[in-house]
């Protein structure tokens, strides 16, 4: 007959020793992170407390309080948009519209305000149905459309593409997928050998289908709303400008994965809007997604890539002449 103290000392010793296997895997997991797959010091350090880096204001923004009537002398700039225009995991100062505002107003001439309608998870039809609804009260005198390559997929939330969970529990999965450097690594191997053996599309995959009605059924729904922004532009007299904001996390060796994507997007919003296409600034720069997003959790853009979005926004609308009280550079 087992002895009840023998068995308990050999039960902690086995919990122990699985809990302390795990503690050292979790670390491996994450020095291999650091390392070799993103190359940062401190993944994820731009990672406040949620309450702290999300405040919204009591619109729902991720912005100050502004009101639907425009003061005097101000000329205000909506951006709509999904996290990227939201500023997943980046602080609100320093995401681009919020920099953008503050170069515009340090230039001199009239006051401007740069309002944030970014929504995270939204997609081109809901960014549309959040102009009708909310933006046009703002009487913008220009609107920044920011596009992002999975803004043609569906509307409904559970049927977009998710990865395979190891656990049966979304909100435990999400919460270790973001904590745990091990969990995710686990998972992100799951879905590799899934995605290699051809037993689900890779993300890649899925977002190159989102551009053609042959293997997205929603795309007639995404180049409606685009032509329903044009005509909003007209009837309300705003500019809107088509904004393709880079995939930070598919720039690598000079080379961006999504270029012939956005270039199909091009032959739908060309007739449509002015364009702005940030992608070339970043090959120039000739760095890798490591250091352009935020952690190898989360492939969004960093502090560092909201300036080059808001410094390549503000040339361009420069050149466009659509700041009024701000002269371009170099000869008229």
């Amino acid at each position: 007959m087992i002895n009840k103290k023998h068995f308990l000392i050999g039960l902690s010793l086995l919990l122990f020793s699985s809990l302390l296997s795990l503690l050292i895997a979790e670390l491996i997991a994450g020095y291999w992170m650091r390392g070799k797959v993103f190359g940062v010091p401190n993944p994820g350090k731009e990672n406040p407390r949620y309450q702290e880096l999300y405040r919204l204001n009591s619109k729902g923004l991720r912005d100050f309080e502004y009101g639907y009537e425009k003061p005097p002398g101000v000329f205000r700039i909506l951006g709509l948009g999904d996290s990227f225009t939201f500023g997943q995991e980046v602080p609100r100062e320093k995401t681009f519209l919020k920099k953008l505002e503050k170069r515009l107003n340090e230039s001199g001439g009239i006051k401007y305000e740069v309002i944030n309608m970014g929504m995270r998870g939204h997609n081109t039809v809901q960014e549309l149905e959040l102009f009708q609804k909310e933006g046009i009260k703002y009487h913008p005198d220009l609107v920044l459309l920011n596009f992002v390559i999975n803004d043609p997929e569906v509307t409904d939330y559970q049927r977009r593409y998710r990865r395979v969970r190891l656990i049966p529990w979304p909100a435990l999965d999400s919460h270790l997928t973001m904590k745990s450097n091990l969990y995710f690594l686990a998972k992100k191997r799951l879905n590799n050998f899934l995605a290699r053996h051809h037993l689900i599309d890779n993300y890649n995959e899925y977002c190159f289908k989102l551009f053609s009605p042959d293997t997205n059924k929603y795309w007639p729904d995404f180049v409606n709303a685009l032509q329903r922004f044009s005509e909003l532009s007209r009837e309300h007299n705003v500019p809107v400008i088509f904004v393709f904001l880079t995939n930070v996390a598919s720039v690598r060796n000079g080379e961006y994965r999504y270029r012939s994507a956005h270039e199909t997007v091009m032959q739908v919003v060309e007739s449509l809007f002015p364009v702005i296409e940030l992608y070339p600034r970043f090959l120039e720069l000739n760095m890798n997604s490591d250091e352009l997003s935020i952690s190898p959790h989360d492939g969004h853009p960093n502090s560092f890539s909201h300036t080059i979005f808001s410094d390549g926004i503000y040339e361009a609308l420069l050149t466009m002449r659509l700041l009024p009280g701000i002269k371009p550079e170099g000869p008229q």
